[in-house]
């Protein structure tokens, strides 16, 4: 638990402590601070029931919570904060956007107690013709967002859970992808502006990785010899437009690619000058 740690007293003893969110209480973000623990394992068993303790409400002034989270916009707002705590930044940024605009407009200012299952079935029929690609995933969180409303006993049920969930109209023959011949045609317009914009775009398209993999490969990932990449990192951006490099989600991320020589020679030539821990691009 990233919320426990370790500290040394005044007598040099190593202990333990934690701070956890509970709540809400008039208007303000309360936590709880608990020190002094011999173990790992005796603060582990104490944020547990200090995090047992705050779902039952012990540390929230229900008046006060109702008052703060009248609207689904109080709701939203709250739940995002929480939910910043527990993603990386790049899949906030992702997800609250998607819902930023599909969702949170048409039913900010809707007190949560008349928010209903009708409500909730229209908007999931809308998002389904607005935004097929992606209206499971927003139906999702949306239907997350308000359980947490359950949770906190704002209300006494989740209006999505008898949604009905539309049937998705499959769409056939988009061309999201260059053929051969176009790729060509886009590499050779690439190489005429700088050297490397070309040597970026052509290592993509060779390599099949992703644009955050290839964002984060430093000079000591390519093993110029044999012509392999080794993928070990991938970089994105938070909310906040910062970058965040971090391992792959998933444990099959981490490999090694082969690339063709003439790709290999023109990233050869342009990190000519950089050194092993330089970033390629």
């Amino acid at each position: 638990m990233s919320d426990i740690k370790a500290y040394t007293n005044k007598k040099g003893e190593k202990l333990y402590k934690f701070r956890i969110y509970v709540g809400f209480v008039n208007g303000k973000s309360k936590y709880v601070n608990r020190a002094g623990f011999k173990t790992k394992t005796e603060a582990k068993k104490a944020y547990q029931e200090v995090k047992f303790a705050a779902y039952q409400g012990e540390y929230r002034q229900e008046s006060n919570l109702d008052i703060s989270l009248r609207t689904f916009g109080d709701l939203y707002d709250f739940w995002f904060e929480q939910y910043k705590n527990t993603v990386r930044g790049s899949s906030y940024y992702v997800i609250k956007k998607g819902l930023d605009k599909n969702v949170y407009p048409y039913l900010k200012n809707k007190q949560l107690k008349n928010i209903t299952l009708v409500d909730c079935q229209n908007l999931v029929n809308r998002l389904l013709k607005t935004n097929p690609g992606n209206y499971v995933i927003l139906s999702v969180y949306m239907k997350k967002i308000l359980q947490y409303a359950v949770t906190l006993k704002l209300i006494p049920e989740n209006p999505m859970n008898n949604v009905i969930k539309p049937r998705e109209k499959k769409t056939y023959g988009s061309n999201n992808y260059y053929s051969k011949e176009e790729l060509k045609t886009f590499l050779a317009y690439s190489k005429k502006e700088k050297f490397h914009v070309y040597v970026l775009f052509r290592l993509l398209a060779y390599s099949g990785m992703r644009i955050g993999e290839l964002l984060a490969l430093k000079v000591a990932d390519i093993d110029f010899n044999t012509s392999q990449i080794s993928i070990t990192k991938t970089i994105s951006s938070d909310a906040d437009s910062r970058f965040e490099l971090h391992k792959p989600k998933t444990t099959t991320g981490n490999r090694i690619i082969s690339v063709d020589p003439d790709t290999i020679n023109l990233v050869s030539t342009l990190i000519k000058d950089k050194k092993k821990d330089d970033f390629i691009f």
